[in-house]
């Protein structure tokens, strides 16, 4: 992994961007490119998830260009299993592990984790519960900043009173 990520340096030109706390045991979750997390636990995990999330609705049109081409195995019914879906993140230059790929897919599949269908990929990245948790969680810290100006804008006006 280390050479792989060295070369990929090398070729790039670009230096890794570590957004984490490294960790005793180093999996990495990557890009081809960067290296995003170091580490894991019950909320970085959650992290990663997300992230790999926001990296897949980013490239949903790269996505649905490899599907409709045929460059990623479906089943017999046209449908993207979980095989498939790695396959997928694969060639959208996503390195994923196995049980983070895993979850993405059961969270996005209607029928618990077994098939996704193909024309439903966009609008169930688009609307699961890894972007409405962040997009909520996005809106309340930009409530409370909102508020905390607010309340700063009134102790001002208290204070100093109205001025011209």
């Amino acid at each position: 992994l280390r050479k792989d990520l060295a070369r990929s340096q090398r070729r790039s030109g670009l230096a890794a961007q570590r957004l984490a706390w490294q960790r005793p045991q180093r999996q990495r979750w990557r890009t081809r490119r960067y290296v995003l997390f170091e580490r894991d636990d019950a909320e970085q995990a959650k992290e990663r998830l997300r992230a790999t999330g926001i990296a897949l609705l980013q490239s949903i049109g790269r996505a649905e260009a490899l599907l409709r081409a045929g460059e990623v195995h479906l089943d017999s019914e046209g449908r993207l299993k979980l095989e498939g879906f790695r396959e997928l993140l694969g060639k959208l230059g996503l390195v994923v592990e196995d049980d983070d790929s895993q979850a993405i897919f059961s969270i996005l599949s209607a029928d618990g984790g077994v098939t996704v269908e193909v024309d439903d990929l966009r609008p169930k990245v688009r609307n699961s519960s890894l972007m409405n948790d962040m997009y909520s969680e996005s809106f309340t810290n930009v409530g409370f900043t909102v508020a905390g100006a607010l309340v700063f804008a009134a102790g001002l006006y208290i204070f100093r009173g109205p001025t011209s």
